[in-house]
């Protein structure tokens, strides 16, 4: 079983990357070699990644950044629905200057789309229309299930609920019955 990092592991880890990150090709599986493998080196990878790395930021998101995070998401997406997490961190370093660690990002993105879906539904079931992103990969949403990768030019606005597809909004009123009333046979005389 693998050790839990504490403070002491973490230093030893700090000052191991001060002095193998530009000389060393491998410098996780390096660490793990000199912690006597207590401690693979995807999880020392990780952990430097998401915690020790000295240019993290551990500010909360801004709106702004989190607004980026929508828009960057819709559109470059994949069509089989991966986001590329690494590829957003980088830009949102050269556009924020500040550095978030990949689950920050991913936390604040899925969290957003669970509670949008939740939102959904209920305002589905009261009878209310919603502006909510679903989490359905754009390829199906904005393409209409076209192979194509091509971004709709409605999507920032859809993730800004500005303005929505009707083919996503319900045509139907729950208050209203479900179902026309059947045909009664008449007689023919």
């Amino acid at each position: 079983m693998s050790s839990v990092f504490n403070a002491d592991v973490n230093e030893f880890i700090k000052d191991c990357m001060a002095n193998l990150e530009g000389n060393c090709s491998s410098p996780f599986a390096e660490i793990s070699r000199l912690t006597n493998y207590a401690y693979s080196a995807s999880r020392i990878y990780h952990h430097w990644h998401n915690n020790l790395n000295w240019c993290l930021c551990h500010d909360p998101l801004t709106q702004g950044e989190k607004n980026y995070i929508d828009v960057w998401v819709c559109q470059h997406r994949l069509p089989n629905g991966e986001i590329r997490w690494t590829v957003l961190q980088k830009e949102m370093q050269q556009v924020f200057l500040k550095l978030h660690n990949t689950n920050k990002i991913k936390n604040y993105w899925r969290s957003n789309q669970h509670r949008t879906l939740r939102t959904a539904n209920t305002s589905v079931q009261n009878g209310g229309n919603t502006n909510l992103v679903p989490l359905l990969p754009p390829s199906v949403l904005l393409n209409n299930g076209n192979n194509s990768t091509s971004a709709s030019p409605t999507a920032i606005p859809f993730i800004l609920g500005t303005s929505r597809p009707s083919a996503l909004e319900p045509s139907y009123n729950l208050s209203e019955p479900q179902f026309n009333m059947p045909y009664k046979m008449r007689p023919f005389f």
